[in-house]
This record gives C-alpha cells, structure tokens and sequence, in this order.
C-alpha cells in the first residue's frame, strides 16, 4: 500500500483545490457529498479497503449523476490505484472526456490514459482482473481483484486447464497465454480452472482487460474526428445534454435534448450501456460521415442526419 500512497496524497491535494469549484456546481447534493465521501476514504487511506470504499463512493456518485463528467473523473483516479481495473480508469476517463466539452485538463487526461495504456501493456498478467502467475506445475491465479467480474466465481491458487480450445499444459508461458487472449476475436473467452479439492469449472473472461492496446483510446482515436457532443447514454437512446457551437452536429441541426436512436443502423440498446463502445463508433477519420437516426425533441419525430466529423481542438 505505501508504494501508491503520495500518489494518493498528491490526489488528495488536488481534490481539495477542486471541491470549492466542484462544490458551487450546479448538480445533486447528494452526488456532492458521495464524491466528498470517496475523497474522505482516499484522503485517510491505509490499505487496499479504504480505495475499495472511495470507487464504491464515486460510483455510487456516477449513478446518481451519470451526466455530471466530474464523476467519472474521481472514479477513473481512484480505479487507477488498484492492479487490475486500468481498463476501467481509462473507460471513466474517457466517459468525462466525452461528457465535458473542452475541459481545462483535457490534455493531461489524455498523458493519463496514454501513461494507463503503458502500464496496461506491461503489466499484462492481469486479466480482467485475475493475476495469473506461471509456475513449474502450470498457470495458477495468483490475485483476484475486488472489481473482477469473477470475483465469486474462482479463487486463489486454481490452475488453468483450458481456454477456448486449448489445452493448458504445465509448460505453458504467460506471455503465450496473454498472446492467446489477443489474436481470440471474441468479446468474452471460455476457461476451464481446477480448484484446489480437484473439481474442474467453466468461467469466462473478458478479452477487452487483455488487450495489448486498447483501441478506444489510442493517440490516434483520442485524436481523431468527433462530432462535438456532451451525452447521456441511456439503455435504448443517447441523450445530447449539450451541443458545441458551430461544430460538426451543430451545423448538421443536432439539438440539445435531442435522443440519437441508432448510429450507422446500429441501435443504441445492442451497446449495452457501454460508453467506450458508443465513443467508437462516434469517431472516425477527419471528413468522414456518420449516419444517425434522431428522435426530435422539437417534433418529436425521427430523422436521419448525417454528420460530417471533425478535428476538434483541445482547449
């Protein structure tokens, strides 16, 4: 725990610069006092418990106010100090880089990412917060994070029998297994384990917290056209919270309180309320066209728009 805490204090003092700012915003007092609370538990932070209580905060803080960026900001710093939730500090930055237009600090979340994408790429043992480890008798869990999907499901000291179709042997390499998880084309990878009283189970992986790059936030994406909008993402519908003057939705006639139905046919609900997901295909290459079907707030009617992205500088 001490080789992250003047990471945390550092954090801390920043935190209590921005809270008299943050406090005279106009948003929900109890998403206010959530984020207070996260910033309390990180302040007094003595072991892994105390960050498990701040993440619990500033989630609670993201439900309350998803469309509130600073949210997600506290959360992703806070993911950020744990093994094994780097993919889920870069998908909460990236929910505040998409929510707050031309944020002040948008630069240096951008070297944050990137610096997690480093850290993420070397630190490749972890998957989808299970650290494996390689031993002379086969691949074991050595370490289950708190926020892994699996965390009731498989424990400490299973060994790796099977992914997919592959037999995992006793002489199997970590850096072939994490090899394996990248050329897998699917979302999620089927693994069998052993427990420690013999007894073989099913469990599967999410193949995104291997990935060697992370396609959502590579320089280039972060860089690349966008359509300049603020959103909500609801469960069948993008809410625009906010539309950036004389930009690429701006002069397509994209509205504020307008509800994007489907992006290039696909509808909203098949992302599953993921916003990594619905960034991506949002961007692309400056000049090119994205298709989006929009309910009206005005007319309450759906239309079709097709909006030109753009370069759009980072203030």
């Amino acid at each position: 725990m001490t080789f992250i805490y003047k990471y945390i204090c550092l954090f801390f003092v920043v935190c209590t610069l921005e809270l008299s700012v943050f406090a005279q915003q106009d948003i929900p007092e109890n998403t206010k006092q959530k984020i207070a609370e996260g910033i309390e538990h990180l302040q007094n932070a003595r072991d892994y418990s105390d960050i498990v209580y701040a993440i619990r905060d500033f989630n609670y803080a993201v439900r309350l106010a998803p469309e509130f960026p600073d949210a997600h900001y506290y959360l992703a710093k806070a993911y950020s100090f744990l093994d094994g939730t780097i993919y889920a500090a870069i998908n909460e930055y990236q929910k505040y880089l998409d929510l707050k237009i031309n944020p002040a600090d948008s630069l240096s979340v951008i070297k944050e990412i990137i610096n997690l994408k480093s850290k993420l790429k070397n630190d490749l043992n972890f998957i989808d917060g299970i650290e494996f480890t390689a031993t002379d008798y086969g691949i074991y869990i050595k370490q289950i994070n708190y926020f892994s999907q699996n965390f009731d499901k498989v424990d400490v000291g299973d060994k790796l029998i099977k992914l997919e179709n592959e037999k995992i042997n006793d002489n199997y390499k970590l850096n072939k297994l994490q090899s394996l998880f990248k050329k897998t084309t699917k979302n999620t990878i089927l693994v069998s384990l052993k427990n420690s009283e013999g007894n073989i189970y099913n469990t599967t992986l999410n193949k995104a917290a291997a990935e060697e790059m992370i396609i959502y936030y590579n320089e280039t994406k972060i860089n690349s056209g966008r359509i300049g909008i603020s959103y909500q993402l609801k469960s069948d519908t993008i809410f625009v919270t906010s539309v950036e003057k004389n930009g690429p939705s701006f002069k397509a006639g994209l509205k504020t309180g307008d509800k994007i139905v489907s992006i290039d046919k696909v509808k909203v609900n098949t992302f599953q309320n993921d916003y990594a997901k619905v960034s991506a295909k949002l961007r692309g290459e400056k000049g090119t066209k994205v298709s989006v079907d929009v309910l009206s707030k005005e007319s309450n009617k759906i239309t079709t728009i097709q909006i030109t992205r753009e370069i759009i500088k980072l203030k």
